[in-house]
């Protein structure tokens, strides 16, 4: 019963997450009218779910047969044995009652139990849909915390790293990054410019070699803390349900909002912000009413700088951004005295102002 209601329950997720699907890639959909993929996947996968569902109603239907063939085998058992012994005179008849009753008490328990197994099953599914999710592995961190705020210092020797498919990303990579330096990472798509940045963020766990920052091996800080300190912006990243000053500091309570307005009218988004009935208490939909890409993507710029890092770690921010406003957003990030940047782009008017460019090949 428990296997049959985990499975149910992991098609059932299955189809609501395909759903989700569906919603997330309604345009994808829609232009590929004469597909049907998303109805046959939807199809399929709700198939699985019922079939599941009433393979798991069919163990508890079993269930239920054989309390009935309990009660009456039991109850016949009892009748027949109770009888033999009150006509031989064993037992008097009294004594036939009470056993009668305590029986029937037993029965009543058993019919109870049995009766609720659906309820057990749905709490035993739902503790182990929990566990999937708590059992996870947690990412390891050390201990350290950065002590200085005047700058930060980026070392790798020998650095190497290698995916899963045993392809490698990169080997024997060597640079220093001087306390508020600015670098530039190019090369071809997937020569490892992105996994670089990750490493230097302490994503990725499992490389070759020396990374080190302030001359502290990466392993050995407080990932949370390090962080703290590093403004970041991926493509991958995006905007979330809440409002515009919650996508902006994430909750952080210390930042300034007169930093963050000095920033707006550098990249461009004052005007943006100015037009909002509530300006920065706006409510954003991410699925919804959805914001022009070079909007979101100057929320994301502000999200990185808001905090003041020391540490700098972006790929490609300036995407979707007008001319003007990117050339702003390279000379704000160029004059940043004591924060140490590094930037993966291949961005010609950056990496020829940045003061060391590390070239990735293939």
């Amino acid at each position: 019963g428990l296997k049959s209601s985990l499975a149910e329950s992991s098609y059932k997720y299955g189809v609501a997450g395909w759903l989700e699907e569906m919603a997330r890639m309604t345009m994808s959909f829609k232009m590929a009218s004469d597909s049907g993929l998303h109805l046959k996947n939807a199809d399929e996968k709700t198939i699985l779910y019922l079939q599941s569902r009433t393979k798991h109603f069919g163990v508890l239907l079993f269930q239920y047969k054989t309390l009935i063939f309990f009660k009456v085998a039991i109850t016949a058992a009892m009748l027949i044995v109770g009888v033999t012994l009150l006509l031989n005179q064993q037992i008097n008849i009294g004594q036939f009652v009470a056993a009668e009753i305590i029986i029937i008490m037993v029965i009543n328990a058993v019919e109870k139990t049995i009766i609720n197994l659906d309820s057990v099953y749905d709490v035993l599914t739902a503790i182990e849909k929990v566990s999937k999710l708590t059992e996870k592995p947690v990412e390891a961190s050390g201990s350290y915390i950065l002590s200085s705020s005047n700058g930060i210092s980026v070392e790798t020797r020998c650095l190497g790293f290698e995916y899963q498919s045993g392809k490698p990303a990169f080997t024997n990579l060597s640079f220093v990054l001087r306390p508020g330096e600015k670098a530039s990472v190019t090369g071809v798509d997937g020569s490892g410019k992105s996994t670089l940045l990750k490493l230097l963020l302490g994503v990725y766990k499992d490389f070759t070699g020396a990374l080190s920052i302030n001359g502290i091996p990466i392993g050995n800080y407080n990932m949370e803390a390090l962080r703290n300190r590093t403004g970041i912006l991926f493509p991958q990243e995006n905007i979330f349900n809440g409002t515009l000053w919650e996508n902006i500091t994430m909750g952080r309570e210390h930042i300034d909002p007169e930093h963050v307005g000095k920033l707006t009218e550098i990249i461009g988004l004052q005007s943006f912000i100015a037009s909002l009935p509530c300006g920065y208490d706006t409510q954003l939909d991410p699925t919804g009413k959805r914001l022009p890409r070079n909007v979101i993507q100057k929320i994301l710029f502000l999200r990185a700088l808001a905090h003041k890092p020391n540490l700098i770690v972006m790929e490609e921010p300036w995407q979707g951004i007008e001319e003007q406003y990117k050339s702003n957003i390279q000379d704000l990030l160029l004059q940043m005295e004591n924060t140490t940047i590094i930037i993966a782009t291949n961005d010609i008017s950056f990496v020829s102002r940045s003061t060391q460019n590390i070239h990735l090949q293939l």
